[in-house]
């Protein structure tokens, strides 16, 4: 799938989605709307029963036509003629609350308009274990002239109507939902695999490539009558073809080292002097600087102590630090590496004056097979594994690494060590 074809997939699934949850958000809004709007009725009905139950109790005479009204969403009132009994009234609205299929906890309190006084008549919890549970809601006084008595729900469940339905739909949509982002999730990060690798085949086909071909027609050029003869034209192309094996060498010893970072039994702890470790690096690679025209500076500090570290890897470390400075520099490569110590740790720096990174492509420099994107230019040679190998390699010696960077602006990679 193409990446144009990728990002239209991606913009329609979105669209798809967002409809979705908003859709499902409104009916789950409309269905809690009419399961409240249901129970509503059902608890209206019901005391409109109980009013009804009460007069021919008592035996009376109520001429009110809308005897119950919704003072708030969950709190009612119901008109009667005169005072009644808490017991009694608690007794009917349990069984009217039955009969309608209402389970929630309620409040009741009657009042007398002879004292101007509202009496609490008790708390009726359906749970477990809250027998004997009182709350004493302060119900809110209501401009009235007669009796009556009214009902609070602390707590209204719609358990038992259809939103339960809406909500268990709800939730295997947004299950199904998360789901297939995962699997987009998954699929993008697998492209992106795949494409990092195949960069890296075509790096090592190429870099591999190229040195084996130099080095074939230069065997092919010594074998050439009158080559052998002339000294200077058969140093050169042996030359050429010790050049070319170095080159070979280094890439095999990269790739080496990145399937050696799994391999525990590799790291060998021993003391090194740092200073001493980076003077012996300079001058092995004094050839490939000279052939850089780059300067390498030392700033080190007197007072740094022997570091327990993996000497071999230590070296490693600073070499693929100084060699990506040599690469990524379009001038004179100057490469400036400081040491600082104190009581708890020892700090390796090496500042550069090269090409510089993004800060949205420094978090991704230290990944297996990136390389920052060049376009079509491909002068600089690499796989990808330097800074991962690295940032690795530091985890397993208990160190870690920083970077301060700026596009155009050179790198200046910190390496930290506890002590």
């Amino acid at each position: 799938m193409s990446n144009r074809s990728l990002r239209l997939f991606l913009v329609l699934s979105g669209i798809v989605l967002s409809s979705i949850i908003v859709l499902q958000g409104y009916w789950l809004y409309r269905a809690w709307q009419l399961s409240a709007h249901d129970f509503d009725r059902r608890v209206e009905a019901s005391l409109r029963v109980v009013n009804t139950r009460i007069n021919q109790f008592y035996k009376l005479d109520n001429n009110t036509t809308q005897p119950v009204r919704r003072i708030a969403s969950n709190y009612y009132v119901v008109d009667i003629p005169s005072s009644i009994d808490a017991v009694i009234l608690e007794e009917y609205i349990k069984q009217e609350f039955q009969r309608n299929d209402i389970r929630s906890d309620f409040e009741f309190g009657i009042y007398d308009c002879a004292t101007d006084q509202l009496r609490y008549g008790g708390y009726v919890c359906y749970a477990d274990g809250c027998n004997g549970k009182t709350v004493q809601y302060k119900f809110p006084g209501v401009n009235h002239n007669s009796y009556y008595f009214g009902v609070y729900f602390p707590s209204v469940s719609l358990a038992g109507s259809s939103i339960n339905m809406w909500l268990l739909s709800s939730g295997a949509i947004l299950i199904l939902i998360a789901i297939f982002c995962i699997a987009i999730y998954i699929a993008l990060r697998q492209k992106r695999l795949s494409e990092i690798q195949k960069d890296f085949v075509n790096n090592i086909t190429h870099e591999f490539k190229t040195p084996v071909a130099t080095i074939s027609l230069s065997a092919e050029a010594l074998q050439m009558p009158g080559v052998l003869t002339s000294p200077e034209r058969a140093a050169m192309y042996a030359g050429i073809i010790r050049q070319e094996n170095d080159r070979l060498r280094q890439h095999t010893e990269r790739i080496l080292q990145a399937g050696l970072m799994s391999d525990r039994d590799q790291i060998d702890l021993r003391p090194i002097d740092v200073n001493a470790t980076i003077w012996r690096l300079v001058d092995n690679i004094t050839p490939q600087l000279s052939q850089r025209g780059a300067t390498v500076r030392l700033d080190l500090s007197d007072e740094a102590p022997m570091l327990m570290t993996d000497e071999f890897h230590f070296t490693n470390i600073i070499y693929n630090l100084v060699d990506n400075a040599l690469k990524y520099c379009d001038g004179t490569p100057q490469v400036v590496i400081t040491t600082l110590a104190d009581h708890r740790h020892i700090t390796v720096s090496v500042r550069d004056n090269g090409l510089g990174i993004s800060s949205q492509e420094q978090k991704n420099i230290f990944k297996r097979f990136y390389r920052v994107p060049t376009g079509n230019i491909h002068n600089v040679r690499g796989f990808g594994l330097g800074l991962y190998y690295v940032k690795t390699i530091l985890k397993r010696l208990r160190g870690e690494i920083r970077v301060v960077s700026e596009y155009g602006a050179g790198s200046d990679f910190s390496i930290i060590f506890n002590l």
